[in-house]
């Protein structure tokens, strides 16, 4: 083509091009899928780093035993205690194994116990003296239930048609394991606490808004007894300790067994000061062994 006065719009062949005679099957698909994979890819990097925020948020620290980290002395009249919580929040798989929860931030002094964020045991609360101990635990979880949708219409008197939405948000049920482990990972005991989240439905205009964000905050205890320890700056004490840990899961439908699908589902476990815990006290010095028990046997019915 030509431009007299001007320059030629982009793309455009003009004098002394070949007319499209070098263009190749291949490199026309090239040149229109490129522009267009080039934007999907950045914005799927977008979409995975927001997503990598929201699962790891960075938790509020708002606490005056923070201050008291330091003042062991304070617990001279205690055998044993320590505190953690967890310094970020974090959201949770859906309907996967149970993963450990990491308690990494240390809040109060300690005594005969150990918070430890390290790689090998990811926020969990090590036990350097044998005795009675109790764990509390304390955990709060937002979450966002599954949420289904049937949509209809009616007609109003007069013949008016009028569309509307149902919809429904199943409960979930996150499992909490409190587990306490030796040095070497085998399990000493454990115990398991089942929640359940409400179920509630409502009726809306023909796009309905997603439910909002839920929390529920649940509350539960441990009591265990450990052998004796030897002293701390005994060689082979690290071999004796003992770890706690809490781990969790949470399972729903499948999503793909309903009429609409599961839409804007997750759990995050809130993490900081206020609304997480994980607390270890040392009641007794006495000790007699335990053996770990997962199962018994069925004792029937009762009358």
């Amino acid at each position: 083509m030509t431009t007299p006065g001007g320059s030629a719009p982009d793309g455009a062949w003009v004098v002394g091009s070949r007319y499209g005679q070098d263009i190749t099957e291949a490199s026309a698909k090239a040149a229109m899928k490129t522009p267009v994979l080039d934007s999907w890819g950045q914005a799927q990097n977008n979409f995975r780093a927001k997503q990598g925020e929201f699962r790891s948020k960075v938790a509020e620290m708002k606490d005056g035993q923070l201050t008291l980290n330091d003042r062991t002395d304070l617990l001279d009249n205690s055998s044993g205690y320590g505190c953690a919580v967890m310094g970020h929040s974090w959201q949770l798989p859906q309907n996967k194994a149970a993963v450990v929860v990491p308690f990494d931030r240390q809040v109060g002094p300690a005594k005969n116990a150990a918070i430890d964020s390290s790689d090998q045991y990811h926020g969990q609360i090590r036990l350097t003296a044998g005795g009675l101990w109790r764990v509390d635990v304390m955990m709060s979880v937002a979450y966002r239930a599954y949420h289904d949708e049937l949509r209809y219409y009616y007609t109003l008197p007069g013949g008016v048609p009028v569309f509307a939405t149902h919809h429904i948000e199943e409960a979930i049920a996150p499992t909490y394991i409190v587990e306490v482990v030796d040095a070497a990972g085998g399990l000493i005991t454990a115990r398991a606490f089942e929640a359940t989240t409400v179920v509630t439905s409502w009726d809306s205009g023909p796009y309905g808004p997603l439910p909002p964000e839920r929390q529920q905050s649940s509350h539960f205890s441990h009591t265990f007894v450990l052998p004796p320890m030897p002293a701390a700056d005994d060689p082979s004490a690290p071999s004796h300790w003992c770890s706690v840990r809490l781990s969790m899961a949470w399972k729903g439908p499948d999503a793909s067994s309903w009429f609409w699908g599961a839409n804007g589902s997750y759990v995050r476990c809130i993490g900081g000061t206020e609304k997480s815990g994980l607390y270890a006290s040392r009641w007794s010095r006495d000790v007699d062994h335990i053996n770990y028990a997962p199962t018994v046997p069925d004792g029937g019915t009762l009358s």
